[in-house]
Parts: structure tokens; C-alpha cells; sequence
């Protein structure tokens, strides 16, 4: 089911803050804000979440950031809890700007792949089932493309959601999500 980026109701807002969001002609607006999921607890403001269809589901969504501050990041959440997520987001890490899958179970966060990416636009998707999630994303005009195969660690969580979110230390700066879709 596609879920309208602009039908409010659908998503739950972890960490609501109303003035650094806005909808506009079926895209979500996202103001980059200081705050984090990296470790323990869930400072990151706007975390936009909805409830998944079972435990095989795909979700995809295109945004557009070119990150140029470490820890500036937005992209794709599998969200168990504070504490437990996985999240394949667009990031400026070591002076580059790469795409990355990242994931913490109540234990040390860790990276678990990091791939070269330039353009600022960029779809992720995500393929979840019990047996794994295969994270992929293309560029704009489809030249790009990839895909990586990791571990669901969320398997057997208990409920699960699924969202976007973004974060960062540059509060000029901000994100249009478009196209998100959970199915």
C-alpha cells in the first residue's frame, strides 16, 4: 500500500516538533536538527513511523540531501524501539558522501556496509523478511544502482514500524522525502 507522504494520520511522529516539517504537493519537508539515534535512547527530532503490513514487506522512499557535516543523515528506519532499529540512510561519513546501513539490538551500534555515492538524489528501498533485509537504491535517471544483503536482527522483535527520518547540525538546511511506499 502506498501511504501519501501528506495523510498525516498514517504516521506516528516520534519526537514531534511541527515547526521543522511541512508538506507540500505530496512531499515531506524535513528541517535538519541537531539530535541522534546513534547509541542508547532516540534524540532525533520527526521520526515519521507507521505500523508494518507483517513480517515480509518491501518500503521505499526517494529524498533528495547532499550532506556536507558529519552525522547529517536522512533516508529509511526498521524500528523496533530507542533501542533496537536498523536504518539505511544517505550520510557524509569520512569526508565522503555514501549511502550506509546501520543497526543497533541493545548492544554497540555498528556500520554494516558503507558505499560511495554522489548525486543528491536518491531512492532506498528496503526488502524485509524474517530471513534477511536487502537494502538497495538507484539514482534519478536509473545510471546508479545497487543492492546489499544483510542479517534481520529485528526478526522476531514483536511489532515492528517503519519510517523516515533525517538529522544534522545544519538547521538551514532540509530534506524532501517523496514516494514513500510500504508493501
Amino acid at each position: 500500500m502506498a501511504i501519501p507522504l501528506d495523510q498525516f494520520a498514517a504516521f506516528d511522529i516520534e519526537n514531534e516538533n511541527k515547526d521543522l516539517y511541512s508538506y507540500n504537493n505530496g512531499e515531506l519537508n524535513l528541517t535538519l536538527s541537531c539530535g541522534s539515534m546513534w547509541g542508547a535512547g532516540n534524540t532525533a527530532e520527526n521520526l515519521f513511523l507507521v505500523n508494518v503490513p507483517g513480517d515480509t514487506f518491501r518500503m521505499e522512499c526517494t529524498l533528495d540531501l547532499i550532506p556536507v557535516n558529519v552525522g547529517e543523515q536522512a533516508g529509511l528506519v526498521l524500528y523496533g524501539d530507542n533501542n533496537n532499529y536498523i536504518k539505511h540512510v544517505r550520510e557524509f561519513v569520512d569526508a565522503h558522501y555514501v549511502l550506509t546501513a546501520r543497526e543497533l539490538t541493545d548492544v554497540e551500534p555498528k556500520v554494516l556496509f558503507k558505499e560511495a555515492y554522489e548525486p543528491s538524489t536518491v531512492t532506498l528501498g528496503m526488502d524485509v523478511s524474517p530471513s534477511g533485509i536487502t537494502m538497495g537504491w538507484k539514482s534519478e535517471d536509473g545510471a546508479i544502482t545497487g543492492k546489499q544483503q544483510i542479517e534481520n536482527l529485528l526478526g522476531g522483535f514483536g511489532p515492528l514500524r517503519a519510517g523516515i527520518f533525517c538529522h544534522g547540525q545544519d538547521a538551514q538546511k532540509s530534506v524532501r522525502f517523496s514516494d514513500f511506499s510500504i508493501s
